[in-house]
């Protein structure tokens, strides 16, 4: 079976495109995954006082520069449950993280941002310890 030039180059094509794509998701991951840290840091600061802890996201958010760069990458927003001194921090639904899988970053004030599927720790940078020392 011979294929042609065509056939041949639009193969290549699709691969490339594959490929390109999975690179795509793995980026937003990796940028999901830095964000999610630092308004997750944001939260446990301000959780450790719990008469004065914001009551929503945007509360939460006013206190810190940059707020709207940080939801960037969440273009449906994070969910920020206080409960007194503790607090969860979640993605509303699972989104693609690569070609084939879906999921949501989740966190508590005790538990390290990992991924809620395959459980593993969020990182700001490959070299990053998880989990930090204080949390699960």
């Amino acid at each position: 079976m011979i294929i042609t030039s065509a056939a041949g180059s639009a193969l290549l094509f699709l691969i490339a495109s594959v490929i390109l794509w999975d690179r795509h998701l793995s980026n937003g991951r990796e940028e999901r995954e830095r964000h999610f840290i630092a308004v997750h840091t944001i939260a446990s600061e301000a959780s450790w006082d719990a008469q004065d802890a914001p009551a929503d996201l945007a509360a939460l958010l006013d206190k810190s520069a940059g707020a709207r760069s940080l939801m960037r990458p969440f273009p449906e927003s994070l969910i920020y449950r206080p409960e007194g001194a503790s607090f969860t921090l979640e993605e509303p639904r699972a989104r693609l993280i690569s070609w084939l899988r879906r999921d949501r970053l989740i966190a508590t004030d005790r538990n390290w941002p990992r991924w809620e599927t395959s459980g593993l720790y969020a990182r700001k940078s490959s070299d990053q310890e998880v989990p930090p020392s204080g949390f699960e």
